[in-house]
Order: C-alpha cells, then sequence, then structure tokens
C-alpha cells in the first residue's frame, strides 16, 4: 500500500554536515589565499569540500528518484510539469539571487575581494553570466576563471542537469535498477578513458581540450546520484534481503570505514582513484538508508536542531562564503604562536558559523520560505523532506 506521506527521519542532519563540510573546505582554503596558515595539507581540505558535495548528490539521487516512485505508485504516472515547477520553486529563487549579487553586487565592495579570482571576474563577463542564468556554472567553471561567491552553484547547476532528466527515467522506464547500474557504468568508464587521454596526450591544445571535458565530467557526478537512486529502489520496492544486510553491523561499520578512509586517505592504494567516487557514494548510501530507515542505526542524526539546520542547509551551503571571508579580513590575523593560533582558528570557526547560520536564516525565512509555500499546488502528497541541500 502506497503511503499517502513520505518522510525520512536524520535527513536533514546528513544535509547540514555535508554544507559544513564544504565551509570548513572553504575556510582552509581561503586561509591559504589570505596568506594564513591552513590546519591541513591543502590535499585534504579539497578532498573534505569535494565529498560533501558527493553527499549531497547521492542524498538527491535518493530522494527524487523516491518521491519520484512514490508518485508514480499513486498516480500511476509522474507530472513533469508539477516536478519541474517544485523544483523551480526550490532552487531558482536562491540560485538567482546569489548570481546576482555576485555578478553585479558584490564586485562593487573591494573590502570583499579576493586575491586571485576577483580580479579575474571581467574576463568573457557576458559569456559567464549567460552559462549562469541558463544553468551552466559547472561547463563555466571548466572553462573559464571561477566567479567569487557563485563558484558554489556548480554544484546546483549539475543537480538542475539531474532533474531535468530524472523524472522522464523514472516515469517511463519499466526496469529502473538495470537502467541505474549502467548509468553508473558507462559514467566509471567514461571517465576513465578521459583521465588515461589526457595522461598520453602530447598535443597541447588537446590536452587543453581534454583537461575541459575531464573537469566538465568529474563535477557532473550523475553516477553518483545514480547510486543514490538505486538505495531509493530497495527501499521502495522493500528489498528485504537486501535491506537486512545493509542494515547490519558489518555494513554500518564498512561504510563508516571507508568514509574514514576516502576522507582522510591514510595509505595511498594504487586505482582506488578511478573507483574512489563511486565507492564513496556506495558507502554514503548504505549511511543513508540506515539513518533514514534504521531502527538500529549506529549513527541517530533526528533531533530539532538538526531538523533545522537541514531546513536552512541550501543557504548555508550559498552565503558560507561571504561569511568566511568577512570573518577572515575582520579579526586581527595570529602570531605564529601555538596558542594564538589555536584561539584565531576557534574563534574564526565559530563567527563563520554563526554569521553564516544568520545569513542563511534570513534567507530562508525571507526569500526561499514565500516561494516553497507555493509548492503545495504541485504535490501530491505530504512530504516532509526536501532534495535539494
Amino acid at each position: 500500500m502506497i503511503e499517502r506521506s513520505v518522510y525520512f527521519p536524520g535527513l536533514n542532519g546528513i544535509r547540514f554536515l555535508a554544507a559544513y563540510m564544504v565551509l570548513v573546505d572553504h575556510m582552509e582554503q581561503l586561509k591559504e589565499v589570505f596568506g594564513l596558515r591552513s590546519l591541513w595539507s591543502h590535499r585534504h581540505s579539497v578532498r573534505l569540500g569535494s565529498h560533501g558535495v558527493t553527499i549531497f548528490f547521492v542524498l538527491s539521487g535518493f530522494l527524487i528518484t523516491y518521491l519520484l516512485l512514490h508518485e508514480k505508485g499513486m498516480t500511476e504516472r509522474v507530472s513533469l510539469k508539477d516536478f519541474y515547477m517544485r523544483r523551480v520553486l526550490r532552487i531558482w529563487p536562491l540560485y538567482f539571487l546569489l548570481t546576482f549579487l555576485a555578478f553585479f553586487c558584490i564586485p562593487h565592495f573591494s573590502a570583499l575581494a579576493i586575491p586571485g579570482q576577483s580580479e579575474a571576474l571581467g574576463q568573457r563577463f557576458w559569456l559567464k553570466f549567460a552559462m549562469f542564468v541558463c544553468f551552466l556554472p559547472n561547463l563555466a567553471f571548466a572553462v573559464f576563471p571561477g566567479v567569487p561567491y557563485a563558484n558554489v552553484l556548480w554544484s546546483v547547476g549539475v543537480e538542475e542537469q539531474f532533474y531535468l532528466v530524472w523524472p522522464l527515467i523514472v516515469g517511463y522506464v519499466r526496469r529502473l535498477v538495470p537502467v541505474l547500474i549502467g548509468i553508473v557504468l558507462a559514467f566509471l568508464l567514461v571517465r576513465t578513458a578521459l583521465r588515461l587521454a589526457l595522461r598520453f596526450a602530447e598535443v597541447e591544445d588537446a590536452r587543453a581540450s581534454l583537461k575541459v571535458l575531464v573537469t566538465l565530467v568529474e563535477r557532473t557526478r550523475i553516477g553518483c546520484m545514480a547510486i543514490g537512486g538505486f538505495g531509493a529502489c530497495l527501499v521502495f520496492f522493500q528489498k528485504e534481503r537486501l535491506l537486512a544486510a545493509i542494515y547490519s553491523p558489518g555494513a554500518q561499520g564498512l561504510a563508516a570505514a571507508v568514509l574514514a578512509f576516502s576522507l582522510l586517505e591514510p595509505v595511498r592504494i594504487p586505482g582506488y582513484g578511478l573507483v574512489e567516487s563511486e565507492v564513496f557514494s556506495a558507502a554514503v548510501c548504505i549511511l543513508i538508508l540506515n539513518v533514514s530507515c534504521n531502527p538500529r542505526s549506529w549513527l541517530k542524526l533526528e533531533n530539532r536542531p538538526l531538523r533545522f539546520l537541514g531546513k536552512i542547509s541550501y543557504g548555508v551551503y550559498c552565503f558560507h562564503l561571504l561569511a568566511v571571508v568577512c570573518v577572515i579580513k575582520c579579526l586581527p590575523p595570529p602570531s605564529d604562536q601555538f596558542p594564538s593560533q589555536v584561539l584565531w582558528n576557534l574563534a574564526a570557526y565559530a563567527l563563520a558559523t554563526l554569521l553564516t547560520l544568520v545569513m542563511a536564516s534570513i534567507s530562508f525565512y525571507a526569500w526561499e520560505r514565500p516561494f516553497l509555500r507555493q509548492k503545495a499546488r504541485f504535490t501530491h502528497f505530504a512530504s516532509g523532506e526536501d532534495a535539494r541541500l
């Protein structure tokens, strides 16, 4: 029997933790940009943020697939118009607000300039702006220098591209699981082939073109979303044996070990980088299924504070760069002495977190919520979750 409402506990907590991973990543990168000492190597900082975005993608794949399957089960069809209107009301207001601010407002405040980035904003300005307007920020990111404060929107663009085709796949494909597996394998093969081609390319023009393609494909990560969709199929179609294995202590421990290894990478395993995104996504999917569906999950993320933080996490993701730069510029730089470094970092993270939460809360209640209230007109059942951040 199809339930009239959908709610997965704990996913708001995962959503906020992923957003905060990106904040920490950018805090450490921007400290180096402004001549401050990072807490760890740049390599690990980048991995933390990249994996945080991967968590978003797997979570989106899981939720969107499940909600589409649920609608299809209730009404025997997927309404493309209603689906796209729900996504427009959720994504577009904040996406276009940040795009407008980053292109036309923030550049007029010299105090917010980011060395090495703000100077390049004028290069191919209108072409980059057109790419953002057309939800191709990932392409702009791969081809041109980044847009300060709007760089984070590349992942939103990827999700919008995902939303464009996913309801067609779920709505009209009868055997969804083989298609999802095929998408993961095809994406893995294409990415691997491009990496190998780049490695052995000798002509400089060919290398430049391949670098753009590799960057674009690696940031698309449709395979991560397909893995999340596979998890949704297990839950929706009640594959009890597979779910029992996923809910076991051994599977939870293995997923935790994979997540920790991917984030820290204490040793290098030859060839692991070729499949790391898929392995990490599979571990995230196991985490999502346990947190949201397994009463005996080791990790409990369902409480009122995390529900609130997850609700505003889209704003956290979009505005944290502005908060981090403000804090770095306003705090007096620390000395090289150990106590000064510790106190400065404690103060910087506390202030950046607080300012980000304030900005995200204002964004949610003053800007996003009026649009979100219109979603009920295009919804066929009650849902306590939203797929984006």
